[in-house]
């Protein structure tokens, strides 16, 4: 007779087989329906390279070219015009072509992957599919099954942005992306070593940041910026679909993801450069003929002045920044008003993350106005117990019992602010906006504990919109170096929240600034029947580029 602890094992061992091999099979099926849009994608470039004709060859249908370009420079100081000289109006007329000069179809080789900025409808259709087989894997997929696909396009997506290379013989392109999936991974790695943040699931102390993460949006970001938008927003819909698997699968926490994109991004703005930026053609029509002016972009120029900080914002219309740093959570209490239950949701100090993040993606209307979105995400876990038996949403959890305690506490804010007349060396900004404040605390008594009945939790949870108010003070210490205040800001009686910042933020470049701030978080919510009195506090390093 098998004794019952092994039938038991035995049962668990074949229901973990046949879970694998559905894994491998949706492994398979991911990977394969990629593989053949790579491989058809291949096969319509190859056609275009050999329907397309070259560069040169649609220049010249047009008439021979006369002797002596004319150099013209501009601001950019990485960018030269070559002027073809007018042709002779008299000569005889060339056979008709269909393609004009600026024409995508001219980049021969490339005009499959590389678009004019705008999306056409297969783009459009693609990125659909995409986001809603994302849509559906994120409702449906078990854990298990949203690690798999998060597998497969953390390997597939940076494959792509390789292949994209080749298609395109872009080999300048293949040594700006290497340099940008390297900088990646080695700063993702440096920091999971050395921050070492507890997973969601327990399963290990490199949460912080998304690895996956960090590859995908590698390869989406490489994609669009090089080549544009036509597959540039289908990768960066697979990219966003995977992070948060990552986050649904209880993987990764939301700020580790958004640092592992963030990490990604910033590396693409440093190594990578747009390809349509090096060439570019455009007809010149005048009085006595006819003509084409070619742009070329190159590396350096040391004798073309870099533009100024100032050409730079009027340039400028968005900038993106990340920023990193400790957390410590004074107070976050559950009270049930006029009962007085009280349960002390601040975790220890051993259990606090010991890093967190949040991003900002800006754009400016004007000189003086912008919107703001602002994602500052907070999660957190631990395993402890109460030393009397304490009730919950309905349950009433054990003494001396290990008890699993969650919180999580999203900011998501829309800003729009101006600027008022500078008088310097201080600058006022005020403005007004909304943030959507979700909150969820859950208990959870840890299973195989003597005595106790498995499975028992409960959880609340609350979504507050609030209006804000919004003051900036700030004032310019020296030329790159500013010292300011930010407040944001509103109290309705019952609802609360202020989010208080002061920090100093430094100009390196025309387009590159960073900056040490420290924040105050305060929100006292209605969370079901409690009240949440929640503050944490924050110092931060930010890293910002305009584009």
């Amino acid at each position: 007779m098998v004794p019952s602890n092994t039938l038991f094992r035995l049962s668990h061992f074949q229901h973990r087989s046949l879970a694998s091999l559905d894994r491998w099979l949706l492994r398979f099926v991911v990977a394969l329906v990629f593989f053949l849009t790579f491989i058809s994608a291949s096969a319509l470039a190859q056609e275009t390279r050999e329907t397309s004709p070259q560069l040169g060859e649609a220049v010249l249908e047009n008439g021979p070219a006369q002797p002596g370009l004319d150099v013209e420079r501009h601001n950019d100081p990485n960018e030269h015009s070559l002027t073809v000289p007018e042709l002779d109006p008299m000569a005889p007329p060339a056979e008709e072509s269909s393609l004009s000069p600026s024409s995508p179809e001219l980049r021969a080789g490339r005009s499959f992957l590389i678009s004019d900025g705008r999306m056409d409808a297969a783009s459009w259709l693609i990125s659909g599919v995409f986001a809603a087989g994302g849509v559906y894997a994120l409702r449906e997929f078990g854990d298990e099954e949203l690690d798999d696909v998060a597998d497969v396009f953390d390997v597939l997506l940076p494959i792509a942005a390789f292949g994209s290379t080749w298609l395109a013989h872009d080999g300048q392109g293949a040594w700006q992306y290497t340099k940008q999936y390297g900088a990646t991974a080695l700063v993702t790695r440096g920091l999971k070593e050395t921050i070492e943040k507890n997973r969601p699931d327990g399963g290990g102390m490199d949460s912080f940041p998304s690895g996956h993460a960090g590859s995908v949006f590698s390869g989406a970001s490489f994609i669009h910026r090089r080549y544009g938008p036509r597959w540039g927003v289908p990768a960066y819909v697979l990219a966003t679909a995977t992070g948060l698997s990552r986050v649904e699968s209880n993987r990764h926490y939301l700020d580790d993801v958004l640092s592992g994109a963030s990490i990604a991004l910033l590396s693409n703005w440093t190594f990578v450069h747009p390809i349509e930026d090096r060439v570019s053609l455009n007809p010149i029509v005048t009085r006595n003929g006819f003509g084409m002016s070619a742009s070329v972009r190159v590396d350096s120029i040391d004798e073309v002045a870099p533009p100024t900080d100032r050409e730079q914002d009027l340039r400028s219309r968005m900038r993106y920044s990340w920023a990193v740093g400790s957390v410590d959570v004074p107070a976050n209490d559950l009270v049930v008003p006029g009962i007085g239950t009280d349960i002390d949701f601040r975790f220890s100090e051993d259990n606090m993350p010991s890093i967190t993040a949040m991003v900002d993606l800006e754009y400016f209307l004007s000189q003086s106005q912008e919107l703001q979105f602002r994602i500052l995400p907070f999660n957190v876990y631990e395993i402890g117990g109460y030393a009397e038996p304490t009730p919950f949403e309905g349950v009433l959890y054990p003494a001396h019992r290990h008890i699993r305690s969650e919180f999580l506490a999203n900011d998501w804010r829309l800003r729009w602010r101006i600027g008022l007349k500078e008088i310097n060396p201080f600058e006022v900004k005020l403005g007004a906006g909304v943030a959507v404040l979700e909150t969820e605390a859950k208990l959870l008594l840890v299973p195989g504990q003597p005595d106790i009945v498995d499975g028992l939790q409960s959880s609340v949870s609350e979504i507050t919109v609030l209006p804000l108010a919004h003051v900036h003070v700030g004032v310019r210490i020296v030329k790159n170096l500013e010292l300011y205040l930010e407040i944001d800001w509103m109290d309705l009686g019952d609802q609360r929240y202020s989010d208080e910042v002061i920090g100093l933020r430094w100009r390196l470049g025309p387009a590159w600034d960073m900056g040490l701030s420290i924040r105050r978080i305060e929100r006292e919510l209605t969370l079901g029947d409690y009240e949440n009195n929640f503050q944490r506090d924050q110092r931060m390093l930010t890293i910002a580029h305009r584009f």
